[in-house]
């Protein structure tokens, strides 16, 4: 497939995924409105750095990991901040292996940061595409 063409697939499914993300966000929390804002982060943060791998490879760069994906985005100037992406990660990563109550009330509060962080790294990686 073009690279091209499935940077903008992922493109598009993060919008779509980081939209339902917002709408989560927006309702009245209860524990099936937490679990499925956390869901829908891992869900656009999987497309997140999928998405700046493909912006990598676009480059003629290989990376193997979303911890690559997020250093060389860095390095190329479309993330601001690497170490809220790799917090992200570590995020992600606990909330796949150990999925803890506490651990999810924790993480919803700083969703809405994460969200938004993610947004900004694509509106910005759209403008060096």
């Amino acid at each position: 497939m073009d690279e091209n063409v499935k940077l903008i697939e992922l493109l598009q499914s993060f919008h779509a995924i980081s939209e339902q993300l917002s709408i989560a966000l927006k309702e009245v929390k209860n524990p099936f409105v937490r679990d499925s804002a956390v869901l829908r982060f891992e869900l656009c943060f999987e497309l997140f750095w999928k998405i700046l791998r493909e912006f990598a490879r676009g480059k003629g760069l290989i990376v193997n990991s979303p911890k690559d994906s997020v250093r060389i985005a860095f390095q190329l100037g479309a993330v601001d901040n690497d170490r809220v992406y790799l917090e992200m990660i570590d995020t992600r990563n606990l909330l796949v292996h150990t999925y803890d109550v506490d651990y999810a009330e924790e993480i919803y509060k700083l969703l809405p940061d994460y969200s938004m962080a993610m947004n900004k790294a694509i509106a910005k990686l759209k403008q060096l595409i």
